[in-house]
């Protein structure tokens, strides 16, 4: 029995390595022109969700109908010295 408490104690504690992180996330959506079918990104907004249409410019065509087609994360290394 004191061997599940000390394990649930263990579990509570804090990670000491949870603070410690050196990669920035930058959310980035993806749209494709319904009248061209060409594919550009845009810094992700609030709101955005995977096939739902934008009515956003498209910077080949003109055409201001567009389908967001994914939402992904690029990882970015964080600048030493900053925390």
């Amino acid at each position: 029995m004191e061997a599940l408490y000390r394990l649930l104690m263990a579990l509570r504690r804090e990670n000491p390595y949870a603070g410690i992180r050196s990669v920035l996330y930058n959310p980035i959506t993806q749209l494709r022109c319904n009248s061209c079918n060409t594919l550009h990104t845009r810094p992700h907004k609030d709101g955005d969700y995977v096939f739902s249409p934008v009515e956003e410019k498209c910077p080949n065509c003109g055409n201001t109908s567009q389908l967001i087609v994914a939402i992904y994360v690029e990882d970015q290394t964080r600048p030493k010295g900053k925390r």
